[in-house]
């Protein structure tokens, strides 16, 4: 049976909403990118996809370890931290022998600063990635297609425990449709949207707006939303990949996460593994080096039964708790696509980090 592109759209758009919100990234990721990479909530990046959103739990302690004096518990003034990560393909990692699809190298940046609000220093972590890719269906091509995934959330210091103020992502991007099928147009769905939420004072609820910018007149959708943490730590899809620098490494930490798309709070579960040690070449302050670093890769997903893929992102560890060189900086990000289309693989190219805190 052959499908049109309008019969493929109209089966799959909501589908495919509610799997493009679940994140990541980076995405988170982390980057709400591709429909997986959304699905991994990051990030959200970030992975995959509740128990529910009253389970028992605990509250998650974070250090700041994005600073060299990871004791330092308040947002400081003139903060300023840049990462820039490449993005592509892992080569040979999709097994779709229907389609396949193929990426220019992107590039994903991470930029992070503490603003004044109302009076009150937060955190402001931005982040932008911008990558391009082609869809293959037997000796057809499409058209090349740059997607594009900007976020922006507002955060407290570890001492009020990353506790988000706001946050929004704006998403344009061609992702995948079917596993199997049976023409180039019906391999892709193409979208662009933004989620904007805004959380109470006291963390105890929020509203989301929801608005589809492929609409002639595009027409916002608000839901208003209860938070019930169950004992856990509560954070914003956004800052997902950049919180887990703030944790130690030592067993699975759990966070309450709300997702607009099946409006409701859902608990989002990241697990280290063991560490290992590797050399990585990136710039620190515009100077190449090659780094030996300890890190530890910890898998991204929401604890659900049905949870899609799983997000890897590996974290430095502490070097110093006072003069922290690497500052627990994420060094790698994995994202598999969905349908089995391959990995989409995130590599520290440079950082600048804050030098607050510096002995």
């Amino acid at each position: 049976m052959w499908y049109n592109r309008k019969d493929i759209i109209e089966k799959n758009r909501k589908k495919q909403r509610r799997a493009d919100l679940r994140h990541p990234l980076l995405h988170g990721a982390f980057p709400m990118k591709k429909r997986q990479f959304a699905a991994a909530i990051s990030s959200a990046l970030c992975a995959a996809l509740l128990l529910s959103s009253c389970s028992s739990g605990s509250a998650t302690s974070f250090s700041s370890n994005w600073y060299s004096d990871t004791t330092l518990n308040t947002a400081i003034a003139g903060t300023t931290e840049t990462l820039v990560y490449r993005v592509g393909l892992e080569p040979d990692s999709g097994a779709n022998s229907a389609y396949s699809v193929m990426y220019s190298d992107g590039t994903y940046t991470a930029t992070l600063t503490v603003e004044s609000v109302n009076g009150e220093n937060l955190y402001c972590y931005r982040t932008s990635l911008e990558i391009s890719n082609q869809y293959y269906f037997g000796d057809e091509v499409s058209d090349v297609k740059a997607d594009k995934v900007t976020s922006e959330v507002y955060f407290r210091s570890t001492q009020a425990g990353l506790r988000p103020v706001s946050s929004f992502k704006e998403v344009e991007s061609r992702s995948p449709a079917l596993l199997t099928p049976e023409s180039l147009n019906s391999c892709y769905i193409d979208y662009h949207f933004s989620v904007q939420i805004e959380y109470e004072p006291d963390g105890s609820a929020g509203k989301s707006t929801y608005t589809d910018l492929t609409a002639e007149e595009p027409s916002p959708r608000t839901s208003d939303f209860s938070i019930e943490t169950g004992g856990n730590s509560y954070i914003d899809n956004e800052e997902i990949l950049f919180a887990l620098r703030g944790v130690t490494y030592d067993s699975a930490k759990s966070f309450q996460v709300y997702n607009a798309s099946v409006d409701r709070v859902q608990t989002v579960r990241a697990t280290p593994s063991e560490s290992d040690s590797d050399r990585f070449d990136f710039s620190i302050g515009g100077e190449e080096g090659t780094h030996k670093i300890t890190y530890y890769p910890v898998s991204i997903g929401i604890a659900e039964e049905q949870s899609g893929g799983t997000q890897t992102a590996w974290y430095a560890d502490t070097t110093d708790t006072r003069r922290n060189t690497n500052r627990n900086v994420m060094l790698r990000l994995e994202t598999p696509l969905a349908y089995s289309l391959g990995t989409l693989v995130y590599e520290l190219q440079s950082a600048e980090f804050a030098d607050t805190g510096i002995s």
